[in-house]
């Protein structure tokens, strides 16, 4: 409970200061990967903040749409519906091992439900 007050506070007290900040959408996004794995719920908030994904980078709107099926599955949501992912796989084989085993990872988590 006092972690989820203080990830809480955390966020509004960013999203108080942010508010006008011209690349707000890319450090939401940034705030949301850090706080994923401890505080999936202010993710959760922080990507709600986005307002122009079609404006960011191709790269950013794919690691927008690997936060938010991660953020489900750790809210313990439902992934059916997140069949966008799938489209990822093969983008990032080379270039970034990291973020391919983590499309790879939670597409086989949509494909099994």
């Amino acid at each position: 409970m006092k972690k989820a007050f203080v990830g809480f506070l955390l966020s509004v007290l960013f999203f108080s200061f942010l508010g006008c900040h011209p690349n707000a959408d890319k450090v939401f996004l940034e705030t949301a990967q850090r706080l994923v794995e401890e505080f999936p719920d202010s993710a959760a908030l922080h990507l709600d903040s986005i307002v122009s994904l079609e404006k960011m980078k191709v790269r950013d709107q794919h690691l927008y749409q690997l936060l938010n099926v991660k953020i489900k599955d750790k809210l313990h949501k439902s992934l059916a519906q997140d069949t966008s992912l799938l489209c990822l796989r093969g983008i990032y084989d080379k270039s970034d091992p990291t973020m391919a085993s983590a499309v790879y990872y939670y597409s086989a988590l949509i494909y099994e439900e």
